[in-house]
């Protein structure tokens, strides 16, 4: 499959506060995204109510203007589930599935890391990737 754009680094930050009991626990994600667009690489970042929503939106905002085909690709799953949590515990692989919507189709796509955040973003970027292939329509070559 082509792949229309590779992520680099990816940095989250999570700022919450437990203390606020029966109150609405206030949550802030930011995540520093780079990515590689035909050779150009991009960094910039996207907020959100939990790291995997801060990725979507840094992924996103990287991306919709290379690709303004993203606009039609909705989110309908995102499931991370422990693989291996029985034989290690905490430092389990984690396989997170998303489900993505496009131009009438759906698809799911896996993502796997012992760290739950990598495990999201592989999943991401293997979603948006296919989608794209299927979305954008070839060039046509000069004569």
């Amino acid at each position: 499959m082509k792949r229309f754009f590779e992520v680099g680094k990816v940095h989250v930050a999570n700022t919450f506060d437990m203390s606020k009991k029966g109150k609405k626990q206030e949550s802030f994600c930011q995540a520093t995204i780079t990515i590689n667009v035909n050779g150009d690489t991009i960094t910039d970042a996207g907020e959100g109510l939990g790291p995997f929503d801060a990725i979507y939106m840094g992924m996103m905002k990287i991306l919709l203007p290379h690709f303004p085909e993203l606009k039609k690709v909705k989110m309908y799953r995102y499931d991370p589930d422990g693989v291996d949590v029985e034989k290690a515990g905490s430092g389990a692989k984690v396989r997170t599935v998303i489900g993505l919507k496009y131009n009438g189709g759906q698809q799911l796509f896996e993502g796997e890391s012992r760290n739950v955040v990598k495990s999201g973003a592989i999943a991401l970027a293997r979603g948006f990737n296919a989608c794209l292939a299927k979305l954008t329509k070839p060039k046509k070559k000069k004569k």
